[in-house]
């Protein structure tokens, strides 16, 4: 699903366990919201049309500064990916 999100030079992979990132160069913040509303787009439009387990994720984005290492920017985009989780199993996300 997250293949059919982003096309090149945009790359969606799979980091581990049930971890995903997508990598958007050339993107910035006001991008990085357009691709997650049309991945929680598409999400909605998966559990309509297939019955079972509904599916779903959070996210967390972050840009990344020039000349930053990787690291500090993934590290901001896991921090914002928990408070999405912890707010949603809280029962705080709408």
């Amino acid at each position: 699903m997250l293949a059919k999100a982003v096309e090149k030079p945009n790359h969606a992979a799979r980091i581990g366990g049930d971890k995903f990132m997508l990598l958007l160069p050339g993107t910035d913040e006001r991008g990085d919201d357009a691709i997650i509303e049309s991945i929680r787009q598409l999400l909605e439009v998966n559990n309509q049309f297939y019955s079972g387990m509904p599916l779903s994720f959070a996210m967390g984005a972050a840009t990344a500064h020039e000349g930053e290492r990787l690291e500090p920017m993934l590290q901001r985009a896991d921090t914002a990916m928990y408070v999405e989780k912890r707010a949603h199993y809280d029962g705080k996300d709408d």
